[in-house]
């Protein structure tokens, strides 16, 4: 039996989305949707129980009435959702509401750290919290310094892995094995 595949990646991205919602869409009260903009990423939250999606972006149109690109993007990804919906609960009358959050942090016109706002923002919705309307070079600084150690720490990070794999090979040698590897290539990640 061959795998049927999409003939183009946004109908394999439209197809794996659909699915997603179907099967978790009475599981969930949220969904979080990270949406990559060329060289920019934002978030938008969907609320099911509530029927509205809330988009989240550190980068606001800095000239108030200009066009915002990347809340039309978010615009997109409601109707797709919505078309989805409508599809899979059988209501031709469904619709979801979107908004902006005018009030969430912004990055510094030069920073690249919209990564780091949208894992802020995340945050804050899933614990409950407010969205703040700051978020200090700082508290970027520490949330950037707390991703990497928790990558680094993590059991299948690539430094842990080596750890098990010297820690094997120093243990095979201990029986006679590795004979070859000299002690001080034994390294001791911390």
């Amino acid at each position: 039996m061959e795998i049927e595949k999409s003939k183009t990646d946004q109908e394999h991205i439209d197809k794996t989305l659909k699915t997603v919602l179907q099967d978790n869409v009475d599981k969930v009260g949220k969904v979080f949707i990270l949406i990559k903009h060329y060289f920019h990423f934002s978030l938008v939250v969907l609320d099911i129980k509530n029927g509205k999606m809330t988009h989240y972006n550190s980068k606001l149109p800095r000239v108030h009435g200009n066009t915002d690109l990347y809340f039309d993007h978010a615009v997109q990804v409601r109707d797709k959702i919505e078309a989805f919906y409508k599809d899979f609960k059988g209501d031709s009358n469904l619709t979801i509401d979107i908004e902006r959050c005018l009030t969430c942090a912004q990055q510094k016109e030069d920073s690249l750290d919209c990564g780091i706002f949208v894992i802020q923002f995340a945050t804050q919705v899933q614990e409950g919290k407010p969205i703040e309307a700051t978020f200090e070079k700082e508290e970027v600084f520490a949330k950037r310094a707390q991703i990497a150690t928790a990558l680094v720490n993590h059991k299948n990070s690539y430094a842990n892995g080596l750890k098990k794999i010297l820690e094997d090979r120093r243990q095979q040698n201990k029986h006679g094995q590795y004979d070859d590897i000299p002690v001080e290539d034994f390294i001791t990640l911390a």
